[in-house]
């Protein structure tokens, strides 16, 4: 299962640009206001030019994108099949002489009157056109496409019963910028937003009004016509399905939402610059004491002002008590972490909704996935007015906090030492006295815009919708708040630059000092008092377009302290990129291919969390904190050819004068006494600062993105193949589940092999990844479609990968209890770390802040969780299925949820790799520093013309050079054996020195190999002598290959099992066309293999005693 996500769950491209630095609280916003006055964020140029409707829920990044940024929208072709099945039962109960509500019925109080056939088009169009009574005010226009958006969803779901052709319209509409006039009034939020939702189905039967782009009005007939669209004429209960939903105020949900993150940012970014200005302290926000009280959001905003004050001149100036007497700051300045963070989890909570929401089908009555059609109660607003309503709280509080904090800087009295309303002469000028005025007006109405409207049902329809939710109204006073909130912000941001001038000559924060560099540009500095509207409108501007927000962000250095990282508060994010070519900017190309790692398995591209520097795994980082990524990078560059820099759980610590043959870099990570090697223990110490989670090549620098494990998942697959006296998986159903970093690659995996497979995720953005990357086929929310697709392609004997959005907990029993066929079962599910996995009950959104705010209690649901779907994999063996353990420790983990029967189906390697680690053989990757994937291809040819005879070897390569999308920079990965690698490490290094490789290859492995790991549930299991446990093997290999001339080498703790359950090395060698890197490369990838030989012959394997002694390896005592 894929990591906890951040709330809310948005685009794995979102806010990524190479060469752009934003930082974890800034996202990166456009200019200009749009609608209540906030500056809308505009999407990246990396993100899908298109938006995939039906397929799977929609994300919150995707409603923005076509809402604002009118990014087009297609339908899937899983929609156009639902839809045809759920209309195909619609005109079956049309044509059925006994009434259906909805169907062949009025509506509302009138939902018992039959209507005749001959009628029913004039009632669906009569409903339209009498819904579409609203008055008032013009709503804007992204509210409004945000409204089509999702009623498109909901159309598109099957759940509704409409036509293939009004889905269409609405699609087309959308595309050719037609935007309904929908006017303010006339939503009660229940049934839904009627009279908004029917100004948008009038227009798409040719009436009312339309804004087209350009923004002028015309007449909906006219519009549809230019754009070559038809207008609907409405059939049985399509009128009906087009109003009765909860879009709109959804789509102010989500808008409002991803506007916050930006305010509430900002929010903080005024705090500090007030904290400052008025020589508050920042020692009240220390990590230790926020965790004696740890809510997520206030931990977030205090770390984050500590990273705003970090370096202030102002704040150091008087932290002497010597200088300072004061015992404490106000309420205002001290208390801004908790009411901020207060605010943060109320919009946490707010986008779980909203997430839940976006993963609904709302209409009454409603198609039920097994064909039934039911009314229901759905339609009622309540979920979505009640956040409305929380967040209008928040931002009401929020304002008023920061007007308070204004208050106290232009008070002579409470301002510590600043002239009264900082005015230039006072008496004479007024300075900020009447900006205050504003201000505080301004918090008056916000706090008037905070009284719930969700409280204030007014019963309708002659009783019959006797209790409305308001949710409407609920979102449009809270879209006034935002433009209220990012005024008082303005005024804070200014009054506090101000301030921050008049210490001078003491020096900002870095940060501070960028904002107010900022709003120095845009509103002038100190003076003699002048216009000063202009300015503060000037200033809103910064605050709405996020300039204020970037400005701050530019110059945020990596943070100071390290806890911080500990508790999932990160420095700036960073869209990091390894450098291409065959130039260098570190002193050897050792140090130069370790820092290009590295960097590489940070790329966007490669990592799950970049930001939070976690690779992959769901908690295996690169380096322990951006801090110590910046010493990292910043030694590498500096270290001489013969000096070792050591690094200690992603920390460097230390460099000393080695020799060339010795590593540049020597790596340890989680490693932990025997008694101590518990999760409790490292977790404890994790944040303390002194350690991180390193998996296995996410802290040795040498993960390459899913092609690393794909094809050792393929070998897997086609050893499986072979015990069931197969040639290929052809006509056989693979089960499993996790489709995250490691997961990812079975899908292709199986598909490679000939075989169909069913694989589930609880996150919807990891298969949509994979499907992006080729991974795999297609992906549905609908179990009966996934299972139907899956089954359909075995007993076609086609290879089709189809992924479902669920929970493997329930969905594995599910299939389990409707006996679909299945022939092979396993997970690659992040069941190794019980946080990452996702406990039944607890939603995608919600995943984060559960396992935060009481990790035994997650723990337990989680393990729980593993008991149900490990028993359904028992299940399934027991039914006849091939089921084995894939190594992420899910046995181990469902038998302390309780299930003993857990071991009762083997580990992977015990049942299908053994034979081939005897041999020495495992997982070969390398890395071509120069970018090029030409040089991939190169390397490709030289591997298939040195072993023309593995068969399987030449049809990797070729499947793999067909199929496989790199990752970050271009990769290959391949199985060899002792006595094979070194002859393709030193063809490679042979390409470099003649020029035919356009820079340097990294050669490394992963540490899933032959001699280099001791794990009893996975590489070690069942070992013919009982040595499962025995850890010095992986440790001689490390001692072996730092001895040999590896460039890099690591010894973890952990890996794919977790805390206590396994030890193992790493190695990483560079070939830079040199005759000292052939030497080494000789030694390195012939002692590497073959301490994986001597494991298995110390075991007692027959083949690993006729490999050594066929190829020569010495071994004493065979």
């Amino acid at each position: 299962m894929p990591h906890p996500p951040s709330v809310p769950a948005t685009d794995p491209t979102d806010g990524r640009e190479s060469g752009i630095s934003d930082t974890a609280f800034v996202k990166r916003l456009r200019s200009g206001p749009n609608g209540s006055g906030i500056a809308r964020m505009a999407l990246p140029s990396s993100t899908r030019p298109h938006v995939s409707i039906g397929g799977a829920p929609l994300s919150p990044t995707e409603v923005v994108a076509v809402a604002r940024d009118h990014a087009r929208v297609e339908l899937d072709d899983i929609a156009r099949e639902r839809v045809d099945a759920s209309r195909a039962l619609i005109e079956r109960l049309a044509d059925d002489p006994r009434p259906h509500y909805g169907i062949s019925t009025g509506f509302g109080a009138l939902a018992t009157t039959f209507i005749a056939p001959e009628r029913r088009r004039q009632l669906q169009a009569s409903l339209i056109r009498s819904h579409a009574a609203g008055t008032g005010a013009e709503v804007e226009e992204e509210v409004i496409r945000a409204l089509q958006l999702l009623r498109l969803q909901t159309l598109a779901s099957g759940r509704t019963g409409v036509r293939a052709e009004v889905v269409e319209l609405y699609a087309g509409m959308l595309n050719a910028g037609i935007t309904p006039v929908v006017r303010e009034y006339g939503s009660l939020g229940c049934s839904g937003d009627l009279a908004p939702l029917a100004h948008v189905a009038l227009a798409a039967m040719g009436e009312g009004e339309v804004r087209v782009r350009g923004g002028h009005v015309t007449s909906a007939r006219e519009a549809l016509a230019a754009a070559s669209l038809a207008p609907v004429v409405l059939e049985e209960k399509e009128g009906l399905a087009l109003i009765n939903g909860t879009d709109g105020m959804l789509g102010m949900l989500l808008l409002a939402a991803h506007d916050l993150e930006m305010l509430f940012d900002t929010a903080d970014i005024a705090a500090a610059l007030s904290i400052e200005s008025q020589l508050g302290t920042d020692a009240v926000f220390a990590a230790d004491l926020m965790q004696l009280r740890p809510h997520p959001g206030q931990r977030d905003s205090a770390a984050h002002l500590r990273a705003l004050l970090a370096g202030s001149g102002i704040v150091a100036s008087h932290r002497d008590p010597d200088v300072c007497t004061r015992v404490q700051d106000a309420y205002s300045l001290r208390c801004s972490p908790q009411v901020h963070g207060a605010a943060r989890d109320t919009l946490a909570h707010a986008s779980a909704v909203a997430a839940r929401e976006l993963a609904a089908a709302i209409d009454n009555p409603v198609v039920t996935p097994d064909g039934r059609v039911e009314s229901n109660g759905n339609f009622h607003g309540a979920p979505i007015a009640y956040v409305l309503d929380f967040l209008a709280i928040a931002v009401a509080d929020m304002a008023s906090i920061s007007e308070r904090r204004t208050d106290r800087a232009l008070d002579v009295a409470r301002n510590q030492g600043l002239p009264p309303f900082l005015a230039h002469e006072p008496g004479v000028d007024s300075g900020f006295m009447i900006a205050q005025y504003g201000a505080a007006g301004i918090v008056s109405e916000l706090k008037r815009l905070a009284a719930p409207a969700s409280v204030d049902s007014i019963p309708s329809s002659a009783m019959q919708e006797d209790h409305v939710s308001m949710g409407w109204a609920a979102g449009r006073k809270l879209r006034r708040a935002l433009d209220g909130l990012a005024r008082v912000l303005a005024i804070e941001v200014m009054v506090g630059v101000r301030a921050q001038q008049l210490r001078a000559p003491l020096p900002p924060a870095p940060a501070t000092g960028a904002v107010a560099a900022l709003v120095r540009d845009a509103c002038g500095g100190p003076g003699p008092d002048r216009f000063l509207s202009p300015e503060i409108e000037a200033a809103t501007d910064l605050v709405s377009t996020g300039a204020i927000a970037r400005a701050a962000a530019s110059a945020l250095s990596p943070i100071t302290h390290e806890e911080d990282c500990m508790t999932d508060v990160h420095a700036p994010a960073r869209s990091i990129r390894a450098p291409r070519g065959g130039e260098r900017t570190a002193k050897s190309w050792g140090a130069e291919a370790a820092k290009r790692m590295l960097m590489n398995n940070l790329d966007p591209e490669v990592a799950e969390r970049p930001d939070d520097l976690v690779v992959y795994g769901g908690t295996g980082k690169a380096a322990r904190s951006w801090e110590a990524y910046d010493a990292i990078i910043r030694t590498l560059d500096e270290l001489e050819p013969d000096e070792t820099l050591l690094v200690q759980s992603g920390k460097p610590v230390g460099v000393f004068r080695t020799h060339e043959w010795a590593p540049r870099v020597l790596i340890a990570n989680s490693n932990l006494v025997g008694d101590w090697a518990t999760w409790p223990e490292f977790r404890r110490l994790e944040h303390l600062g002194l350690t991180m989670y390193g998996q296995m090549t996410a802290g040795s620098w040498i993960y390459i993105g899913t092609q690393g494990i794909l094809q050792g998942t393929y070998e897997t697959f086609a050893a499986v193949a072979r015990s069931m006296g197969r040639d290929s998986l052809a006509g056989t159903l693979t089960l499993t589940g996790g489709c995250g970093g490691m997961g990812g690659a079975q899908p292709l995996a199986v598909t490679l092999n000939g075989g169909a497979v069913l694989i589930v995720d609880v996150d919807e953005s990891r298969l949509a990844r994979r499907v992006e990357h080729g991974y795999l086929d297609g992906y549905t929310t609908d179990l009966d479609t996934a299972v139907a697709r899956a089954v359909a392609a075995r007993s076609a004997g086609q290879a089709l990968s189809v992924g479902v959005v669920g929970n493997a907990a329930e969905v594995f029993p599910e299939l389990l209890r409707r006996g679909v066929p299945i022939d092979i079962v396993t997970d690659q599910t992040s069941a190794h770390d019980p946080l990452s996995y996702l406990p039944v009950g607890v939603s995608v959104a919600e995943w984060h802040v559960e396992a935060e705010r009481d990790p035994v209690e997650f723990t337990r649901r989680a393990r729980a969780s593993m008991a149900e779907q490990v028993a359904a994999m028992v299940g399934f063996q027991d039914a006849g299925a091939e089921v084995f353990d894939y190594g992420n420790s899910i046995r181990a983990e469902a038998q302390l949820g309780g299930f003993d029967r857990a071991f009762a189906f083997p580990g992977f390697v015990p049942a299908y790799i053994r034979p081939q680690f005897a041999e020495g053989r495992g997982p070969f990757r390398w890395v071509a520093l120069s970018g090029d994937p030409e040089d991939i291809r190169k390397t490709d040819e030289a591997v298939k013309a040195l072993f023309p005879d593995d068969a399987g070897l030449v049809r990797w390569l070729d499947k793999a050079g067909d199929a496989v999308h790199f990752e970050g920079l271009p990769a290959r990965i391949c199985w060899l054996g002792y006595q094979e690698r070194h002859l393709a490490g030193l063809r490679f290094n042979e390409m470099v020195a003649s020029g035919e490789l356009a820079g340097p290859i990294v050669i490394g492995r992963d540490h899933l190999d032959a001699g280099s790991v001791a794990s009893p549930y996975r590489e070690t299991e069942a070992m013919a002598d009982g040595s499962d446990a025995i850890a010095d093997w992986p440790l001689l290999n490390a001692l072996l290959n730092t001895a040999s001339g590896a460039s890099w080498v690591s010894i973890h703790h952990g890996g794919g099992v977790g805390i206590g359950r396994s030890i193992h090395a790493g190695q990483v060698t560079v070939a830079d066309g040199t005759p000292l890197a052939a030497e080494k490369l000789a030694r390195v990838l012939v002692n590497d293999p073959g301490t994986g030989v001597m494991r298995h012959v110390d075991a007692g394997y027959d083949r690993a005693r006729e490999v050594a002694a066929e190829r020569g390896l010495k071994v004493p005592m065979p």
